[in-house]
């Protein structure tokens, strides 16, 4: 099965939480990476969202999280920019 990465940039215009991070993210421009699973089957294919990266720069040094599509989804959508593209 083929995996591949998608890349983007998420940009948030208000202060926000997102699990599993500990204490409030200020706004700003954020890197996401989703990797996708392919699924083949007899009659079609299509691929399937395993995992969602989200890093964080702060001081310096950034960090990666794994989080949940579904939080991030909603925290977007609470600072009322578009939901990721599924």
């Amino acid at each position: 099965m083929a995996i591949r990465t998608l890349r983007r940039q998420v940009e948030f215009a208000s202060p926000f939480t997102l699990k599993p991070i500990d204490g409030v993210l200020p706004p700003g421009s954020y890197d996401v990476e989703v990797d996708e699973e392919e699924l083949i089957g007899m009659h079609n294919s299509g691929f399937v969202r395993v995992a969602t990266l989200f890093t964080v720069e702060r001081g310096g040094m950034s960090r990666v999280y794994t989080v949940e599509a579904a939080d991030l989804d909603a925290a977007l959508i609470r600072d009322g920019q578009p939901a990721l593209q599924r």
